[in-house]
């Protein structure tokens, strides 16, 4: 008898495991499945900590060739192990990605030809000569056995450029192709000419990257002997390279760091092909990694600053450098920039709150200030921007700009319903967490606003309209609101939708109407609460992120529904709404 009633009790409890499905009691499960999710979307360095969207480009392992290319090189320059998992995967999305249109574009040819080749080692023929045949088709010119980069009818420096371009592409896929014959000829014969060699002031850039330079890198890349030219012009191109050399020693400043790593790579390529000792001035070496990581955010430019600074002096990174890329390159596989914005990082903020996430606020706050200094701000991005000072308890330690951006917010309201929501709502938090502040109240057209209510079109018209009158007179009931906030519900299968025409449920209208209701003081009964669970289930996926729409079952649509439908925004309503039904359902 005993064991029978344990059987009992072990499989009531399976069924009620069966039932509760993801929104179990144990809501500590469903938080840390938030946390693993949202740490994929939040970004801290040496000063600065925010939060940001790339979670379709991340949950669907969408690759960036081009971050994937240079940051392989910069950890081969550095000396950092590629982790093996990472490399397996990146593997799997080259050859499972599809191939390059023949409109590519020809740094796009080079990215991923080369990066086929350090990746694959030995990738097949066939996709190495479907890149050799875009070049040829799209790129080359059969007449002068010049590449370029558009059009045949591009000027020589920028046919120099593409050809240098062009030749490191052949030699990942074919060093020894006779289809390059016509090229060999056309540089030799530009090696002769005096006008790409010159040795004006102001002309390094031009002559560097565009004209001799180029011109040196390639024959070098081409194995072309010196032997071949002249000997007074060798010397002549010899002095060119010596005089160049000493000017960028001399240089005190240059047009920008990218130029500056592109000009002394070619001169370095030029001097170990004419047979000069390249020496570079140490005082050239002065760039900091630590602001190129922080303003840049480019891995390329990493690696050519890493490289450049090696010709010059060996010098070993220090432990924070190492520190700073290691921290950089968390998400260096994928797709999509690691940027800053108010309402991403805004909704980022809120679902780390909800569960009780750890992030670094003083370094959120930091980036907070640098961003918003010396920037006009949309009456939109004010409108983030003091939620987010709202919930880290900073209004009072930004009470002046505060006030000066919402009078010049009022100037520039141009009397949308969303800017007359923003701006009311503004009006309404500084003045009840702001003591001793002036600031003029939103025009407020009552009878209008109520109008609104009563004959919205969408449901976010609705919640805008609710949420000013509600800000304005918080004690005044609106009639049959009940009946307008269920206008826009699914009745069959729960949830809510945007409009009549549109009813396709979506979270944020999910998410709208909860909190409509909420400050209503209506309630939600326990069947719509089932209602909204199961509508919950079918908007999430496996890692704990909410689609802004039940997405399609359609095996091709994967990747797009992950990209076009999930954003911080999608994820915190998911958690809220998640936390909304385990806090109410009896």
């Amino acid at each position: 008898m005993h064991k029978k009633m344990i059987i009992i009790l072990v499989c009531l409890f399976l069924l009620c495991s069966l039932f509760t499905g993801c929104h179990s009691k144990n809501p500590s499960n469903q938080n840390q499945i938030y946390q693993t999710l949202l740490e994929k979307g939040y970004f801290e360095e040496k000063s600065g900590a925010f939060f940001y969207d790339n979670f379709g480009n991340k949950l669907t392992n969408t690759i960036d060739p081009y971050q994937v290319y240079w940051n392989i090189k910069l950890s081969q320059i550095i000396g950092i192990d590629l982790h093996s998992d990472s490399m397996n995967m990146i593997k799997d999305e080259l050859q499972n990605q599809a191939n390059l249109s023949q409109t590519a574009h020809l740094y796009d040819i080079y990215i991923r030809a080369s990066l086929d080749k350090l990746v694959l080692k030995e990738p097949s023929h066939k996709r190495m000569n479907a890149y050799k045949q875009i070049l040829f088709e799209n790129h080359y010119n059969k007449e002068d056995g010049l590449f370029f980069w558009e059009s045949r009818k591009e000027s020589m420096e920028d046919k120099i450029t593409a050809t240098t371009l062009a030749i490191s592409i052949m030699k990942q896929i074919d060093t020894s192709d006779i289809a390059l014959d016509k090229t060999r000829t056309a540089l030799e014969q530009l090696f002769l000419e005096d006008d790409y060699f010159t040795s004006q002031p102001h002309d390094m850039q031009k002559n560097l990257l565009n004209e001799g330079g180029a011109i040196l890198k390639s024959l070098q890349d081409l194995d072309v002997s010196l032997d071949r030219f002249p000997r007074s012009k060798v010397e002549q191109r010899k002095k060119w390279v010596t005089h160049w050399l000493q000017e960028i020693n001399q240089s005190k400043e240059f047009p920008d760091i990218f130029a500056k790593n592109e000009m002394m790579i070619h001169l370095y390529h030029a001097s170990t092909y004419m047979g000069i000792d390249s020496k570079f001035s140490k005082d050239l070496y002065h760039d900091s990694i630590i602001s190129i990581i922080s303003t840049h955010q480019d891995p390329q430019l990493l690696y050519k600053m890493i490289y450049t600074n090696a010709l010059i002096e060996r010098k070993e990174l220090s432990d924070t450098e190492l520190r700073s890329i290691q921290k950089w390159r968390e998400n260096w596989i994928y797709q999509g920039d690691i940027k800053f914005n108010l309402k991403d990082n805004y909704y980022g903020l809120l679902a780390a709150q909800s569960i009780n996430m750890p992030f670094n606020k003083r370094k959120l706050i930091n980036t907070l200030d640098t961003y918003t200094k010396n920037r006009s701000l949309s009456i939109r991005d004010l409108f983030f921007w003091v939620r987010t000072l709202d919930q880290l308890n900073e209004l009072e330690n930004n009470k002046s700009k505060l006030v000066y951006f919402y009078k010049e917010a009022l100037s520039k309201s141009k009397g949308s319903l969303e800017d007359h929501y923003y701006l009311t709502y503004i009006n309404h938090i500084l003045t009840k967490k702001l003591e001793n502040i002036d600031i003029e109240k939103v025009e407020n057209n009552k009878q209008n606003i109520q109008d609104r209510i009563r004959n919205s079109k969408n449901s976010k018209e609705l919640f805008y309209a609710f949420m000013i009158n509600h800000y304005h007179d918080p004690s005044e009931k609106i009639t049959n609101i009940e009946n307008q906030v269920h206008s826009y519900r699914a009745e069959q299968t729960g949830g809510y939708f945007f409009d009549q025409e549109n009813r396709m449920i979506n979270i944020i209208s999910i998410y709208d109407m909860i909190r409509l209701k909420q400050h209503a003081g209506l309630p939600i009964n326990q069947t719509e609460l089932k209602h909204l669970e199961r509508v919950l289930k079918r908007h999430q996926e496996k890692h704990g992120a909410t689609f802004m729409t039940i997405p399609s079952d359609d095996p091709q649509n994967v990747r797009s529904n992950y990209q076009s439908q999930l954003t911080l925004e999608t994820i915190y309503y998911g958690i809220f709404v998640n936390q909304y039904i385990l806090e109410n359902r009896s």
